[in-house]
Order: structure tokens, then C-alpha cells, then sequence
């Protein structure tokens, strides 16, 4: 049976030489190696053998084109992971998963106490 999915994707030698002619060797790509997902950096192309270099995971590699699919740039530095953003405070769901709603505070029950949360439907509750 004929692969169509890796056909359409593999990465041609001509797509590598017009890389370099782009002057992107040493940067970075997205690219499917042999079923694995990874990043790597483009570092060497043997127009002769036809064989690419990349550094994967810090380490060198050589691989016929044919070899890697769906092949696509990144950038000439690897994008680093943002860090998420701390809890605004907003709304959050109400019991059992209902209308969003904002926390409330019910004054302390004493003089010093802790104040409650006033849940809708339940009234003031204290911890």
C-alpha cells in the first residue's frame, strides 16, 4: 500500500539547498525523523550524497532527506516556553460547575475571626 502522508511531506533535497540559499544553516526546524517529532538545527547539507546534518538534542546526526518529513522553520533560535500568567482573580465556576462568579466576603462571625466566602445559593461559609 502506498503512503500518500509521508510522500506529500518528505522533505526534498531542494527544499534543504533553498534553506541555505536563504542563509538559514544553524537554524532551527520542526520536522518528523523516521515517526518522532523533534526540533532540530539545520548544520551541514553533501549536495554530493545528498545527506543533511543536523544537530538533534545536542547531538550531530546525518540523514537522507527522504528520511525526515513535513520539515518546517522555526527561527534561528529555539522559542522559548512562556511561563503562564498567576490567576487573575476573575470569576470562577460556581457550584457544580454553573455561572461564573466572583468570591465575596462575609464579615467575620467575632472580632479577629477569619471572614467567610459567600457562596451563592448557600450563603456566608467559614474555614
Amino acid at each position: 500500500m502506498y503512503n500518500y502522508y509521508h510522500r506529500i511531506l518528505q522533505t526534498s533535497p531542494a527544499f534543504i539547498e533553498q534553506q541555505l540559499t536563504l542563509g538559514r544553516l544553524g537554524h532551527f526546524y520542526r520536522v518528523n525523523i523516521l515517526g518522532n517529532d523533534e526540533i532540530v538545527q539545520l548544520v551541514s547539507w553533501d549536495p554530493n550524497t545528498q545527506v543533511v546534518g543536523i544537530n538533534m538534542n545536542g547531538t550531530y546526526r546525518q540523514f537522507d532527506p527522504n528520511d525526515l518529513t513535513g520539515m518546517s522553520y522555526i527561527g534561528p533560535q529555539i522559542p522559548q516556553p512562556q511561563t503562564p500568567a498567576p490567576p487573575s482573580g476573575g470569576p470562577i465556576p460556581g457550584p457544580g460547575g454553573g455561572i461564573p462568579w466572583t468570591p465575596q466576603l462575609c464579615p467575620p462571625k467575632w472580632p479577629g475571626g477569619n471572614p467567610g466566602i459567600m457562596i451563592p445559593g448557600y450563603g456566608c461559609v467559614y474555614y
